[in-house]
């Protein structure tokens, strides 16, 4: 039993290294992980923040998140990345973007290619509606990741298209997204898509598609998609019936 909680230790610990170096994290991070439950102290303070932890984050806030104030005394006591890259998102989460812009672009000042400052700017240019800054960011961001934060930055990308009436573009990135991901998640977004602007015939065999695939996904996969298989499946049902099957 011991030598089972062992090696579950030691894999964990490897993931977060792995985690640490796909998002550049400051080397710091690095020494604290090869410590003892250095790990853990890495998940809750950064991997948890990730949108595919928000779940799991939510039932570890057993205290109110620091305020932007206190993060700024944070960053002033200790002018650290970590602590600006705080900063900024902290300032995004309370709906102050544009200082929050200002801070990653202090941020991209320094390193142009930060994945996390890319991302963070993108959001509050969002929360702008400065969507064509917005497209800019995620572009970025794509060329030195495509995989960041499990390809949810095309789903943002394709979004800022939309919004700017780039309805062509917007596609051309789901199609591109969708050939990168077999996540059903992502195949949901292209069909909604097809959907508002009536092409049902495609948006109905991407979904069967998709939930041929989900249904042969290992057990892990179905747990952590089973929402949206259920919305999945939910548009399918609202589709009009195909041509095939209405002939």
């Amino acid at each position: 039993m011991l030598r089972i909680l062992f090696l579950l230790q030691q894999v964990f610990m490897v993931w977060m290294l792995v985690d640490a170096i796909r998002r550049r994290a400051e080397y710091h991070w690095f020494f604290v992980i090869l410590l003892p439950f250095g790990e853990w102290i890495y998940f809750f303070m950064v991997k948890i923040h990730d949108p595919d932890m928000r779940a799991i984050a939510g039932l570890v806030k057993w205290s109110r998140p620091p305020t932007v104030a206190e993060l700024r005394g944070r960053y002033e006591l200790t002018p650290s990345v970590a602590n600006q890259l705080a900063l900024a998102r902290g300032m995004h989460d309370a709906g102050q973007f544009e200082a929050g812009a200002a801070e990653f672009a202090a941020l991209l000042a320094r390193d142009p290619e930060d994945r996390d400052a890319l991302y963070g700017r993108a959001m509050c240019r969002v929360g702008l509606k400065d969507w064509i800054g917005a497209i800019a960011d995620l572009e970025s961001l794509l060329r030195v990741d495509p995989g960041y934060l499990e390809y949810e930055v095309w789903l943002h990308l394709a979004k800022a298209h939309w919004k700017v009436g780039a309805q062509d573009e917007a596609f051309a990135t789901l199609e591109d997204l969708c050939r990168r991901s077999t996540r059903i998640n992502h195949a949901l977004a292209h069909a909604q898509y097809l959907h508002e602007v009536g092409r049902d015939e495609k948006a109905r065999a991407l979904l069967e598609e998709a939930l041929k695939d989900y249904g042969l996904a290992p057990r892990f996969i179905k747990r952590r998609d089973w929402n949206w298989s259920v919305k999945a499946r939910k548009l399918l049902g609202a589709l009009p019936p195909s041509r095939s099957a209405a002939a």
